[in-house]
């Protein structure tokens, strides 16, 4: 990927730091829009990320409930705060955007809840199987990889998120 051919992501409502990651730093972009950019060991391996994006997409596609995938842009670096080491070049770093979620994690959720909560996750699960994607490591349940919904104090939606590590058929 050519960080000099990618579009610059506008407007940027705000660039807020969300979290971090093996992978890369996620920041909200706006009341929608995130934007996940690679750090460490995957600030040079642009493929990690673009495998990210073409899962969160294939699944979106299929019915999955994951975030809205949006594409790659380019951000001047001088949004982020320079405590953040995120791949630069020429002024720029490039990040995946998508569906900012705003949701409780599997920990945060209301103890009788959270046997749902596991339904709901496998659920999806299957839905990923039967799209051609392998989850990570053989993937069971993990509270860290998705996001809850409530509605009215009861679950309403699981939302995942992370496919850093997983897998196209």
């Amino acid at each position: 990927m050519d960080i000099n051919t990618l579009p610059l992501f506008e407007p940027i409502e705000k660039m807020t730091y969300v979290d971090i990651g093996a992978q890369g730093l996620v920041y909200r972009l706006s009341d929608r829009w995130c934007v996940k950019v690679p750090i460490g060991r995957f600030r040079h391996r642009v493929e990690a990320l673009r495998n990210e994006a073409q899962i969160n997409d294939r699944l979106y596609q299929g019915g999955v409930s994951v975030p809205e995938p949006r594409g790659f842009f380019t951000f001047p670096r001088s949004l982020f705060p320079s405590s953040h080491k995120v791949y630069e070049l020429k002024g720029y770093s490039f990040g995946f955007v998508r569906e900012f979620i705003d949701g409780l994690c599997y920990s945060d959720l209301p103890l009788d809840l959270r046997d749902d909560a596991k339904r709901l996750h496998d659920s999806e699960i299957r839905k990923v199987g039967g799209l051609g994607v392998i989850p990570r490591y053989d993937y069971g349940f993990d509270g860290n990889n998705c996001l809850y919904r409530l509605r009215n104090k009861l679950l309403d939606q699981v939302v995942l998120f992370d496919f850093g590590f997983w897998r196209r058929a």
